[in-house]
């Protein structure tokens, strides 16, 4: 096991998954089998899962920032992205260029809030 961050660029203490690895799972692209990281590249990545039904928030402050939907356009073949947000009642992850998980949020509110709060943190 590897034990999570408790210091450095993360979210606020309350933040489930905060610190943690974000999963690798496969993903389906133009019919191949292909690891998030392959699709992701590098730098921030903010992960919506299927369960995500909000708008994408602003992104303006945090540079290099991908955002991946893992729905019907882009699916998971294993399900382990889905069974992770489950786990940490979340539906969204905002992950580091590390992919240490910066924080998580359960709905658009709470995405667009962690990600201002990211976006000020980096001004």
């Amino acid at each position: 096991m590897i034990p999570p961050l408790d210091t450095g660029l993360l979210a606020p203490a309350t933040n489930p998954a905060r610190g943690t690895l974000f999963p690798q799972p496969w993903l389906r692209q133009d019919g191949s089998d292909v690891r998030l990281d392959t699709v992701a590249g590098n730098g921030w990545l903010l992960v919506l899962g299927a369960g995500y039904d909000g708008p994408v928030p602003s992104t303006q402050g945090i540079p290099g920032l991908q955002v991946l939907r893992l729905d019907d356009t882009l699916p998971e073949r294993e399900g382990v992205a889905a069974a992770w947000f489950e786990r940490h009642g979340s539906t969204a992850a905002l992950v580091r260029p590390d992919r240490y998980v910066y924080g998580t949020a359960a709905s658009s509110q709470s995405l667009a809030d962690l990600v201002r709060r990211l976006a000020d943190t980096l001004a």
